[in-house]
């Protein structure tokens, strides 16, 4: 803008740029004799301005004689009341920038910048091979605009990157860093996102009278705003728990009941979660649960000829109604027994055909390797899962949970 100002001896030039969301063209640039800046005050030309679209339907640059602006102005009065102001804004801005002369710049046939320019020292006109000249420099202009908008669009898709990265990691910090460590059973646990940050949850509560709190959840949706919720249920249990005291004090269907509202409170019923929640008793090996809707973990007893018994009793998701009433039961465990949790983006992990890997895999997963200690149950079910989907993203988050007892 400088240069071709000077060039042209003009006392001012100006570049407008469309707005994408809006549309209306908004001063960017603006160089005068004595200043030169990219933050000029801000003056916008609205898109159903009249030199706007004059702009559109001329194939020349458009020139403004002085006269014609005080021209405008006084026929004001005789615009319709609904557009006085629009018009009135639209003389304002080009009495401000002294315009003598505008340029369209196009990309395509459309009008995404306009070049303005003031008058010329010694009143000179601008000439046809000026107006000439600044079509050319307005069809290079169209390019820099063009570049300007990929990377600013670039650089904001690596700032949402580096947000998406840092949400991720807060969220990680968010599951259990190890597993607990008990007398009397194993637990290991693993999640993996599909798209950085997830709707899935899992928790393990140690409380001081050797009963353990384990928690999975897996939130209505996918990404940031599944996420924000996904936190949401952890801080609510979490605060729960630590107002309830141990288990001892309070009913585990009374916990869900109480997240369930707190959630409905927050969403107003629009997101839901499905939620399992146990308490285990490493002195009686009693299990202990609630299940709000998810996926019924898989129980395998070590003297029940690898039959599998499914956690049903519950109730409903949480967060979709506000008085959901919900029940609990209470499984004696014994040595060995095997106890899977899991979302259904372990189940519904597809290969390259479309085909799921169902909880029957699952099933006959674990059967083959019960014998094997939590950590390498969870390592081998990754490791078969992975196998499965190799070549595929993963469409939903994986999320389980591995308790065997001792």
């Amino acid at each position: 803008a400088e240069r071709v100002r000077n060039a042209l001896d003009a006392s001012n030039a100006a570049i407008f740029v469309r707005d994408e969301t809006s549309g209306h063209f908004n001063l960017r640039v603006f160089s005068d004799q004595a200043h030169s800046t990219e933050t000029a005050k801000p003056l916008q030309l609205n898109k159903r301005a009249f030199v706007v679209r004059r702009l559109m339907n001329l194939s020349t640059p458009l020139v403004i004689e002085s006269r014609e602006i005080e021209t405008w102005s006084q026929a004001l009065n005789s615009v319709l009341p609904s557009m006085r102001e629009e018009r009135a804004g639209e003389h304002e801005v080009l009495l401000e920038i002294q315009s003598r002369i505008l340029v369209q710049i196009r990309q395509r046939n459309d009008l995404v910048g306009i070049l303005s320019f003031g008058p010329r020292r010694g009143g000179f006109p601008y000439s046809d091979n000026d107006r000439e000249l600044l079509m050319s420099i307005a069809a290079q202009l169209a390019l820099v605009i063009d570049n300007a908008r990929l990377t600013e669009r670039m650089v904001a898709q690596e700032r949402m990157r580096r947000e998406l990265a840092l949400a991720a990691e807060v969220q990680q910090r968010l599951l259990p860093s190890r597993a607990p460590e008990g007398v009397a059973m194993e637990i290991s646990g693993f999640c993996e996102p599909a798209r950085g940050v997830g709707g899935d949850y899992y928790d393990f509560i140690n409380f001081d009278n050797s009963q353990l709190g384990l928690a999975i959840a897996d939130v209505a949706g996918k990404g940031m705003p599944a996420a924000l919720l996904m936190s949401t249920v952890q801080a609510t249990l979490r605060s729960l728990t630590a107002r309830n005291g141990t288990p001892a004090n309070y009913e585990l269907s009374s916990v869900v009941s109480k997240l369930n509202r707190l959630l409905f409170n927050t969403t107003n019923g629009e997101h839901y979660v499905t939620f399992f929640y146990a308490t285990f008793d490493q002195q009686t090996q009693c299990l202990t649960y609630v299940n709000a809707g998810h996926n019924p973990p898989l129980y395998l007893q070590s003297d029940s000829d690898s039959e599998f018994r499914e956690l049903t009793s519950g109730g409903l998701v949480a967060g979709a109604f506000e008085h959901s009433a919900y029940e609990q039961e209470t499984v004696q465990m014994k040595p060995n027994d095997l106890l899977f949790l899991y979302t259904d983006g372990l189940t519904e992990a597809l290969n390259e055909e479309g085909e799921e890997f169902g909880t029957s895999r699952i099933m006959e997963t674990l059967k083959a390797i019960a014998s094997l200690s939590a950590d390498q149950i969870r390592d081998v079910v990754v490791r078969r899962v992975k196998e499965w989907c190799a070549g595929m993203s993963l469409y939903d988050d994986l999320t389980f949970v591995v308790m065997k007892v001792k």
